[in-house]
């Protein structure tokens, strides 16, 4: 095609070319000065960074392992460059001599990978989920094809994007394109491969992996980074998965010689794996790699390194093989009945073959060349001359030599992105910055300031002044020319989508929102027909029409999707300026999940009327695994009520709209950090409006609304003159309830040595001296309090239900500082107090005796009206877990039943599976594993029929239940739904492909599955690591 170049002076496609190496065979001038700079949009990349650190694997500074679109990468000819952006949607195409824009183009969604070019036209996927062709010279679109099976669109990662985005880099080869799409199985995951001249269908194959990351090619496979997780190989000729490799995990691949190298794990290590054969060849420090057709060149936190390849290779093979002869003349000589004359040659050849090996190792570490400490390195490419590298502030060119630094340039940010077309070398930085190094003159820098324009903000400050929160998402129908959308974004805090039906207009009102400076990251235009729009249930806080609001025409939404879109607890819908707003008054039949275990009785069930276990993705993104507790350490369970999902974070609060995962505010609460929450009790609580939680000796009240403190309430006030700190923390019904303990009680300190003996059995239980209540009105404790003092109460069993309190104390108070053992507190007799919530005045006791007094391991209690469920565990027969159950009246204590299980996993107990909470689901007891009728104690399955049925959960049993309706939510091998009124057989459904908490961290409240991330720490292989919700599908809602 005229004015584009051959293939040996462009760089076609992401690190040159399909295998992904980062080689060029042009030579490097070193005489390059930066001739042009353009200041783009910072990317906005998908993912947050990881967790600080891994308490078990004594891993300090995790590195990310997706970060492919950190950069705005570019691809290059004689006189082209082009490249697409995740924050404004846009691919632009430059002239490669002035870095003066030629031509852009709009997509639907984030544009995350660099494009490729090939045969006149360029190929690139987005977050809408499609895959489009445009002609490379003009831009014109020549075809664009959807991966997914419709266009539903979700909040994700900040944006509004397809349900399946496609999250790779493409491959061009042969005449067709291969893509992927999509990245949660449960919803449908997607490999195609299209014909380049129309992109008609080669074939389509659904995948059971998440795919992140450049896709990579050889002759007959197509490799598949999954993200967070390892690659596989699918065939390239059907897309059927043939192959999965070992490895870090990790997104970064590249493919050499029959040999494919991906990481970057959690440590900085690459693993390289033979792609025709099993195994796994050698695992070794790296964050990137370069390599020309004989040497490889690493980069790592270190430095760099050249290695001739060939001899490693060679050396290698034959350290292999002496190494297998030396283990065979071993085998040999340990033969019974071995001749004299035999054995003395077996020795002589054994001692030769030492030498031989000890060669070969010495040859292997000889194949490396050079090697060079530096820092702050991040990307690296080869070329026919030398290696260049970019990080921090800097790109150099090193000898392929001696290593030495030849040539070396300033940049804005860091440099994480490199391209060589045509002796120019192209860098693109985190901050946006694109660089042009080259030979020829410098071109005058042209630096575009966003237009201004007079927007009708009095109209904006209107709808501002009326929404409901200040946060969230603001779906404007009737787009006209986005006046209204633009001046929404500059007075609200809002993410604007703006809908419009006719597709001139819709392009020309982007391309003035992008000479704004507002699209993509604050405002995004969506062309859509009449009738049902392509978003999710429930996630417009603030709903509006463009031209009703201008007085140009009515609106035209209907009203049925008005109210299937609009935030059903903070949602407001003002359509015209004239009509009254319709303001959302909550979701009928939602559940809340307002305490620990679900209530103030403990259930672990919500109540929650909607969910089942056919769930839709509702939304995915933040807060990731930065702030959160390393998941080994269990923490407190999230809460979600009124519309918000609270999520403990490390000595923080974070509050996020349940239906669209905004976040709204962020609470510090230095000190308030426990851990082990099996053996405490909770210290949060929702209710009314407010966040109650004990931080330390006080107790706070948070407006949920705006995370501002409104009251404090020292424990003092109720136990005068010791030094005692808040442990239980409950607001219910206007009414506080706590408990005071010693400041040593909680488990507040971080470690290795807690998790390790956490988990085992016989653990302390934390323990409170005294327990009170008074009534809350207006942030103020009315007097009138009482409190409780008696032995030492146990904090996993405190309950409230109705107007009763229940707990678990001994007969007298134990000295020490408020931790002891099951066996400990034993000693001086156990017994189950009923008070009355209003007044402390105590209602019955009963000793802890018979099965439920030989728990060793734990002690639980939960309640509904009629029934006081126990349970408790030990380590029984045949070094099984033993469960004990006892079921008691309300009203005065009288046994119903008692009966006992075993786990069913002997040895099983170093990972927390003895301390399961029990689940009140209706008429139903689940004390994992077994299912009890709650009335009579008769074992039942699925479907509530008769049967010794155990719960044999598909992957690790360390979290506890939760549940709503029919269904129980749980960790296994990821977050799993079992549906107890769908099979006699008892299906698992996996949702994510997600490492769950080792405690409570999936809700089945707010007519949602809400997963907010609880996997820090983790370096496991799982794809993703995000915060997520399901809804639960409507009837007739397409798959």
């Amino acid at each position: 095609m005229n004015g584009l170049a051959n293939d040996s002076t462009a760089w076609p496609s992401f690190r040159a070319g399909m295998g992904r190496t980062g080689y060029s065979s042009q030579v490097f001038s070193y005489s390059l000065t930066e001739i042009w700079q353009r200041n783009l949009p910072a990317p906005s990349p998908a993912w947050t960074t990881p967790a600080r650190r891994s308490y078990w694997q004594r891993l300090e500074g995790i590195q990310p392992r997706v970060t492919g679109d950190w950069a705005n990468h570019t691809i290059a000819d004689e006189s082209h460059v082009w490249f697409g952006s995740s924050t404004d949607d846009t691919v632009r195409c430059l002239d490669a001599r002035t870095g003066k824009k030629l031509w852009s183009f709009m997509a639907d969604g984030p544009v995350r990978y660099a494009p490729v070019l090939s045969g006149g036209h360029i190929f690139f996927g987005s977050d809408d989920g499609h895959v489009y062709c445009l002609e490379a010279v003009t831009g014109r679109l020549v075809w664009r094809k959807l991966l997914g099976l419709r266009d539903w669109r979700i909040p994700g990662n900040g944006r509004m994007i397809s349900i399946w985005p496609v999250r790779t880099g493409l491959v061009v080869n042969a005449g067709v394109v291969y893509a992927a799409a999509g990245l949660y199985p449960s919803q449908g995951v997607y490999a195609a491969a299209f014909r380049v001249a129309d992109g008609s269908a080669v074939w389509r194959q659904k995948l059971n992996v998440s795919p992140q990351g450049y896709l990579l090619a050889s002759e007959t496979m197509l490799f598949v980074p999954t993200g967070r997780g390892n690659p596989v190989g699918l065939d390239r000729s059907t897309g059927r998965q043939v192959r999965s490799f070992s490895g870090a995990g990790g997104a970064f691949a590249v493919l050499v010689g029959g040999e494919l190298f991906s990481g970057t794990g959690n440590d900085g290590t690459l693993t390289a794996n033979p792609i025709t054969s099993p195994g796994r060849l050698a695992t070794f420090k790296g964050t990137a790699l370069a390599a020309s057709p004989r040497h490889s060149f690493l980069l790592d936190d270190n430095g760099i390194r050249a290695i001739d390849r060939l001899a490693y290779r060679r050396a290698g093979a034959e350290a292999n093989r002496v190494a297998g002869r030396i283990d065979s003349l071993k085998a040999e000589l340990k033969k019974p009945g071995l001749s004299p004359g035999r054995r003395t040659v077996l020795q002589r050849e054994l001692g030769q073959l030492g030498d031989t090996l000890d060669a070969s190792r010495q040859g292997k570490s000889s194949s490396e060349l050079w090697r060079h400490s530096v820092s702050g390195r991040s990307t690296i490419i080869a070329m026919a001359n030398c290696v260049v590298l970019g990080g921090d502030g800097l790109v150099e060119a090193r000898s392929l030599a001696d290593g030495a630094v030849m040539w070396a340039a300033k940049v804005d940010g860091k440099a994480r992105g490199l391209s060589f077309a045509n002796g120019r070398l192209f860098v693109s930085t985190g901050s946006g910055t694109l660089h042009c190094f080259s030979t020829g003159a410098a071109k005058k820098q042209v630096t575009k300031k966003a237009e201004q324009a007079n927007l009708p903000n009095a109209l904006a400050k209107r709808l501002a002044k009326a929404a409901r929160t200040v946060r969230g998402w603001a779906l404007v129908a009737d787009v006209t020319d986005g006046q209204l959308c633009a001046a929404l974004a500059q007075q609200t805090q809002f993410q604007i989508v703006g809908i419009g039906s006719d597709e001139g207009q819709v392009s020309a009102t982007r391309e003035r929102l992008v000479r704004l400076g507002l699209y993509g990251s604050r405002v995004t235009i969506h062309l859509a027909s009449k009738g049902a729009l392509p978003f999710t249930d429930y996630f417009a806080n603030l709903i509006t029409s463009e031209s009703a609001w201008l007085g140009q025409a009515p609106s035209r939404l209907a009203k049925g999707e008005l109210e299937r879109l609009l935030q059903p607890y903070n949602g407001l819908a003002w359509l015209a300026p004239e009509a009254p707003p319709h303001l959302a008054s909550g979701l009928s039949g939602a559940g809340e999940w307002t305490h620990q275990y679900g209530n103030p009785a403990n259930t672990s069930n919500s109540g929650d009327a909607l969910v089942h276990s056919d769930l839709v993705l509702q939304w995915f993104g933040g807060p990731g695994a930065a702030p959160m507790v390393d998941r080994h350490l269990r923490a407190p369970a999230p809460l979600a009520a009124e519309g918000r999902l609270i999520i403990p974070g490390e000595n923080l609060v974070i509050a996020v709209d349940a239906y669209n995962g905004t976040e709204l505010w962020r609470l510090p609460l230095p000190g308030s950090q426990r851990y082990s929450m099996p053996y405490d009790a909770g210290y949060m609580s929702l209710n009314d409006g407010h966040l109650f939680a004990a931080v330390a000796d006080e107790a706070r009240l948070v407006n949920l609304e705006t995370g501002k403190v409104e009251g404090a309430f020292a424990v003092s006030e109720f136990v005068p003159g010791s030094k005692r700190h808040w442990g239980h923390a409950v607001l219910a019904d206007g009414r506080v309830f706590g408990t005071a303990q010693h400041p040593t009680a909680s488990r507040t300190k971080p470690s290795r040595d807690l998790i390790s003996a956490d988990y085992n059995n016989n653990q302390s239980m934390v323990t409170g001296t005294h327990l009170f209540s008074a009534m809350l009105d207006n942030s103020q404790l009315r007097r009138g309090e009482w409190v409780h003092e008696g032995g030492s109460i146990l904090n996993p069993t405190i309950t409230i239900a109705g107007d009763r309190v229940f707990f678990v104390e001994t007969n007298r108070p134990i000295d020490g500082g408020g931790r002891h053992t099951l066996d400990e507190l034993r000693k001086d007799g156990l017994r189950i107090v009923c008070l009355d919530s209003k007044t402390g005045g105590r209602l019955w006791t009963r000793s802890v005796g018979e099965r439920l007094g030989q728990s060793r391991n734990i002690l639980f209690l939960a309640a509904t009206d009629t029934r006081l469920v126990a349970t408790g565990s030990r380590l029984g027969k045949g070094n099984d877990t033993e469960y004990m159950v006892q079921c008691l009246a309300v009203e005065n204590g009288r046994e119903l039943w008692s009966a006992s299980h075993y786990k069913g996993l002997p040895g099983a107990f170093t990972h927390g599976e003895q301390v399961h909470h029990p689940v009140i689901l209706g008429d139903r007891l689940i004390a994992e594993p077994a299912i009890y009728e709650l009335a009579t104690g008769r074992r039942l399955g699925p479907l509530d029929k008769l049967a010794n049925w155990n719960l044999k959960r598909p992957g690790h049993s360390c979290g506890t239940l939760t549940g709503a309706g029919d269904c129980l939510f749980f960790r296994a091998a990821n977050p799993t739904v079992l549906d107890l009124g769908k099979s006699s057989a008892g299906q698992f459904q996996a949702l994510a492909p997600t490492r769950p908490g080792c405690w409570i961290n999936i809700l089945p409240a707010q007519g949602l599955v809400l997963i907010p991330e609880a996997s820090s720490g983790c370096v496991c292989h799982f794809s993703l690591q995000t915060s997520m919700a399901f809804r639960p599908r409507r009837s007739q809602e397409p798959r």
